[in-house]
């Protein structure tokens, strides 16, 4: 599939490029590529190759897709995240950054270290942190009821540490439109924002609640 194929197909609508050293990095939903920063060349092309990844053209993304980068291990996600949904596997993704090679994935969706875990998808970009990679989950249950946790990983080894579920609300469409803050690294804590307007923080080595403050969610008609 050519540049011209993709930039016309729509992809680099999803996409936010990240800088790191001579290297530029895009993720497209399926494919993450790596171009030269001073050529433009492509150095590197990782596809993955799950589940379908075509853009839905009735549906709008919510958020951008980036990627996190620490030492030689990138961090992103696959698919394109609607809000209610993310399409293809949602995995994330840990690559090498100078070759391209898949060192991990994890799905959240049924996940056996992860609680409740049926329908989980990222619901943000990733951040990285002292060697844990940190992602804001959501799910939504059948009766409509929308939660989010964060979720960290070990870097290296691709294991789940821990996720904690941090509030719920009804489906309003307007909450799920808003896109959702990646987590705050900050010393030996995580803070997180809900698109239900709960704002918490939580230990980074175990996922403990320290604090949680409920506000109402920005709305998004006041931006229009």
């Amino acid at each position: 599939e050519s540049l011209q194929m993709r930039t016309d197909s729509g992809w680099y609508t999803t996409s936010s490029p990240t800088i790191h050293g001579d290297l530029v990095f895009l993720n497209l939903g399926r494919d993450v590529i790596a171009f030269d920063v001073l050529t433009g060349q492509e150095q590197w092309h990782y596809k993955h190759r799950q589940a379908d990844f075509t853009l839905d053209p009735n549906e709008r993304p919510n958020g951008m897709n980036e990627v996190a980068i620490e030492g030689r291990f990138i961090v992103t996600i696959a698919g394109i995240n609607y809000g209610d949904e993310r399409s293809s596997d949602g995995a994330i993704l840990c690559l090498d950054v100078e070759t391209g090679r898949l060192r991990w994935s994890v799905i959240l969706d049924g996940n056996p270290d992860i609680p409740m875990s049926n329908d989980l998808f990222p619901c943000s970009s990733p951040v990285i942190h002292e060697g844990v990679a940190y992602v804001m989950a959501r799910r939504l249950s059948r009766q409509q009821l929308v939660s989010e946790s964060p979720v960290a990983i070990d870097l290296i080894h691709g294991e789940v540490l821990w996720s904690r579920w941090i509030a719920s609300s009804g489906q309003l469409r307007r909450n799920i439109e808003q896109a959702v803050s990646m987590p705050l690294p900050d010393g030996d804590r995580i803070h997180v924002r809900t698109t239900a307007g709960a704002i918490a923080s939580v230990d980074a080595s175990n996922g403990d609640l320290l604090w949680v403050q409920r506000m109402p969610p920005p709305d998004p008609n006041a931006f229009e």
